[in-house]
């Protein structure tokens, strides 16, 4: 502990602790983060339990539709690991098809900008590999917030507001989540998201009932769903890839990070492919 208070002017204070240690981006999601170390999980637990929260407080962000870039090293194996989950573009969504509807630069959001989600597939990965806690312990923190409320930042008000009209006109199940009462949700107030709960929680019991974690875990990776993802209040559908995970240590130095490629939304299950009403 010899770097407590070294200087005390800073606006990122650096974190110490004797038990351990979760930042994130959000009060909330931190402490769910931090509570699950003092549950016995360990730190790769903490991260998805973190993770999922996020999804729920700072639906500005990120949410069951993003992709997510993972390095992580694991001090049992002396070893430093990538999993790339970073959405890849839908099979169709080619440069010809582009250029055959007169389109030159893909706009920022929408539609045409929406990738092959890979954000589910890269934690369940993680939880499953690396952490010792079970699906409905990392999950359960994030489907209370999102059932029972919390309260709304600020920049997750201004986003809303930002985009309440394309809500409107476009999106209506967007709408109906993000807009209670046709309104945009004042800074503050207590805001949930039950249908994402319920998403999650389908999840929960689709996948929780089996004997052993990893069996559990790895049974929502490889779920049966049909060959069309259906993204949010989009209705845009894209065809996945049924490629595995591929695992390339045999290919790299003994020292070098080991590199994981979550290839498309294969592994997505059904509850969470069906999110038209929680995607913003």
């Amino acid at each position: 502990m010899s770097k407590i208070n070294p200087n005390p002017f800073t606006t990122r204070p650096e974190i110490e602790g004797t038990f351990g240690v979760v930042t994130s981006t959000h009060w909330i999601a931190t402490a769910v983060g931090m509570a699950t170390l003092e549950k016995g999980g360990n730190a790769y637990d903490a991260a998805v339990a973190t993770a999922f929260t996020l999804q729920v407080v700072e639906p500005h962000l990120n949410g069951p539709g993003g992709d997510v870039p993972v390095i992580l090293h694991d001090v049992k194996r002396a070893r430093t690991d990538v999993i790339c989950g970073q959405g890849p573009a839908p099979a169709k969504a080619t440069i010809a098809h582009y250029r055959d509807d007169g389109i030159d630069i893909i706009p920022g959001t929408g539609l045409l900008a929406a990738c092959v989600p890979g954000m589910f597939d890269t934690w369940m990965i993680l939880l499953r590999d690396y952490g010792s806690m079970t699906l409905a312990e990392v999950l359960s923190p994030a489907i209370s917030y999102a059932e029972h409320g919390h309260p709304l930042v600020e920049r997750a008000n201004a986003t809303i507001a930002l985009v309440q009209d394309l809500f409107r006109e476009h999106w209506p199940t967007s709408a109906a989540v993000y807009l209670p009462g046709g309104r945009v949700p004042e800074t503050g107030t207590l805001f949930t998201n039950r249908t994402l709960a319920a998403t999650y929680s389908r999840v929960l019991g689709e996948f929780d009932l089996a004997p052993e974690r990893f069996v559990m875990i790895g049974n929502s990776l490889r779920s049966d769903i049909a060959p069309v993802l259906e993204l949010g209040g989009w209705g845009i559908h894209m065809p996945y890839h049924t490629t595995w995970v591929h695992d390339t240590e045999a290919d790299v130095a003994d020292d070098a990070p080991r590199l994981r490629r979550v290839d498309g939304a294969h592994a997505l299950p059904a509850a969470v492919r069906e999110l038209a009403e929680s995607r913003a």
